[in-house]
């Protein structure tokens, strides 16, 4: 999703995912590890056994994120939890002349649990999946307590395999209430597509394309692409096409080892401070 600097609520949006973060988001239709629950639940719907991670995220004004995730495909269907937990040591407190006071206690929680499943229908595979997430949020003695909820698909075409589709539609839920004042969580619906463009095996070129509304009434258009060289390692790009917004450009690279996963990520964050991500995956 967007990251705008419009929504007091952007923390559920934030994603700590270095190969979502590279590609800009625009990976909603094609994924097959844990990750894949923070943009579409129907991704789960394509671990093919277990799938764990561990992701970091450095973000601005001294904010970072830490997300563990753990996958596991059932007979009817495949599960998945991503706990997530964004915080702030640098925020003081001060008084009205100015002195410091101590810092604030600021973090954000996140429970994601999700369940998908591909069905054959017809001769055609869709895969469905629905996301419940528990919100948590605290600023100093502010407190905050919401539930959403996600639902997503996707549509893999029987005679064109280098094509997939897929549609999320995210956050659809109480509002966060803090005191006896609610906060509304930034519904967001978007749609997109992957498409190999040049498949050799050990050297592969995937590229991305999603559209994306969100309930401030703001769209944008994340793209990236994916190369794959020597079985192992992975280069990607992607670029936001948004207004209001803190990033354009996110580049990143991964390695893959077996069944071991390292994935980094870099976003130069307009007028602020950069971004870093990494993730650690492993499937089995």
């Amino acid at each position: 999703m967007l990251l705008s600097a419009s929504s007091g609520m952007d923390f559920i949006s934030l994603y700590p995912d270095a190969r979502g973060n590279s590609l800009s988001y625009a990976d909603i239709s094609d994924r097959n590890d844990i990750s894949g629950l923070n943009y579409n639940p129907a991704l789960l719907g394509n671990i093919e056994n277990n799938s764990i991670s561990l992701s970091h995220l450095t973000w601005i004004a001294g904010f970072m994120q830490e997300q563990a995730g753990f996958g596991k495909k059932f007979n009817f269907g495949t599960l998945g939890l991503n706990a997530s937990f964004l915080y702030n040591t640098s925020i003081v407190k001060t008084d009205i002349y100015g002195q410091e006071l101590g810092e604030i206690n600021a973090y954000n929680v996140l429970v994601h649990a999700g369940w998908a499943k591909n069905l054959n229908l017809l001769g055609t595979s869709i895969g469905v999946g629905v996301g419940i997430k528990y919100i948590r949020s605290v600023l100093d003695e502010y407190k905050g307590n919401s539930v959403s909820l996600d639902l997503g698909i996707i549509y893999n075409f029987e005679n064109l395999q280098k094509l997939k589709l897929g549609l999320a539609v995210q956050n659809v839920g109480l509002p966060m209430k803090y005191e006896s004042e609610g906060t509304m969580l930034p519904i967001n619906v978007q749609c997109g597509a992957s498409y190999f463009i040049l498949d050799k095996g050990s050297y592969q070129l995937k590229l991305f394309g999603s559209a994306g509304y969100n309930l401030d009434n703001s769209l944008y258009f994340p793209v990236g692409v994916e190369g794959k060289l020597f079985e192992m390692i992975y280069l990607r790009a992607g670029y936001l096409f948004a207004q209001d917004h803190l990033r354009n450009l996110s580049t990143g690279i991964g390695v893959q080892i077996s069944r071991l996963s390292i994935d980094l990520g870099y976003l130069p964050n307009i007028g602020t401070d950069m971004t870093y991500v990494a993730t650690l995956g492993y499937k089995w």
